[in-house]
């Protein structure tokens, strides 16, 4: 009996420092050394002007020659446009249903030639406005859905789950305005079918492709408007397995039984975000190249640059932090980068150095 107690207490007390020991080495993932480096040829990011917004979170329209498009998170409908010396603000609400219960979670609003569509992830649904004043609504899909974005003003792509064969996989899904003709892409999964594949995806009108990136392994992928595979690429960094590690808990309702997965420890972040200009892809890398020192890598987000064409590493750049606030989103518009850091809308310029 004492022998089974010890034994039981033993794989007790493993299983704590494993825990422990794996959020230790996902929390100084940024700051090890990582076995890679960064080439970085003086491309610089310089910061020309920065403003505080209202507390309510932002997220971005899209760039044009001569503004910034911004919407808020918890009420997408109330357009914001700025100009880049962010001097000129303008506002707008667009018409569509404003109620407030309507627009809980996830939104997405884009804009296509004379219309602004929003992508609400909650409800499914999509709502167009712009053309003639004409308000539009459809059902995308049944499910809710996340990281939504807009090919054209009948093809969309979004985020969301499904159930396949016996686990939950996480999917990038197509469908048209009707909410048919749909097209799913499965991200292969390493440890789970979910978090091991979680990521952003984005689609680039000019190049007429669609990128995929992971924020837990070294990967993006660039696919077709048909969500066929046309490269699979590595990052910089070493990392090409998702280093986390799952749980599975069984829950009980009524007769059903559901099986919930989740992560132990916090996983290591290696892509946060990324942008897409001028066959370019930009990436938010989340870890240290050897090259860099702990310092300047604390002060500032590293930007790698891949061609989109090859998916083939160019240079890095670092872009540095405003009012002690990290990088929360960041777009690219011909020399321009525009960044959210909280409440603080900030304009860079970059300039190019081959």
């Amino acid at each position: 009996m004492k022998k089974t107690m010890f034994i039981l207490i033993s794989l007790l007390l493993l299983g704590v420092l494993g825990v422990v020991i794996l959020f230790n080495y996902s929390t100084k993932g940024e700051n090890r050394e990582n076995g890679f480096i960064r080439t970085f040829s003086g491309t610089k990011a310089i910061l020309e002007n920065s403003i505080r917004l209202m507390e309510d979170k932002y997220d971005f329209v899209g760039l044009q020659d001569k503004s910034i498009l911004l919407y808020r998170l918890e009420k997408p409908y109330e357009i914001i446009e700025i100009e880049y010396d962010l001097k000129k603000i303008k506002y707008r609400t667009l018409r569509i249903p404003t109620h407030i219960g309507d627009f809980k979670g996830v939104n997405t609003v884009r804009s296509y030639q004379d219309a602004f569509f929003l992508l609400n992830g909650k409800n499914g649904m999509a709502y167009k406005t712009g053309e003639n004043s004409k308000k539009n609504i459809a059902r995308l899909d049944s499910n809710s859905f996340y990281h939504a974005d807009l090919i054209n003003s009948n093809s969309f792509l979004f985020m969301s789950s499904k159930y396949y064969q016996g686990i939950n996989r996480r999917i990038v899904g197509k469908v048209n305005w009707k909410g048919t003709n749909r097209i799913d892409f499965m991200p292969e999964k390493q440890i789970d079918g979910i978090f091991s594949t979680d990521g952003q995806v984005k689609y680039d009108k000019p190049s007429n492709v669609i990128v995929y990136m992971f924020y837990f392994r070294g990967v993006f992928m660039c696919l077709d408007t048909n969500l066929k595979t046309i490269y699979q690429a590595k990052t910089i960094d070493t990392v090409k397995y998702a280093r986390l590690t799952t749980t599975t808990t069984k829950l009980f309702y009524g007769k059903d039984t559901i099986q919930k997965t989740s992560t132990l420890g916090r996983p290591l972040l290696v892509n946060r975000r990324f942008c897409i200009f001028k066959e370019h892809i930009y990436i938010h890398s989340y870890l240290r190249a050897d090259n860099e020192s702990p310092d300047e890598f604390g002060k500032s987000g590293t930007i790698d640059i891949y061609d989109l064409k090859t998916g083939k590493y160019l240079q890095s750049f670092h872009l540095p932090r405003v009012g002690n606030h990290k990088l929360s989103q960041f777009r690219i518009y011909k020399d321009k980068l525009v960044g959210l850091y909280g409440s603080q809308l900030a304009v860079f310029v970059i300039k190019y150095k081959n």
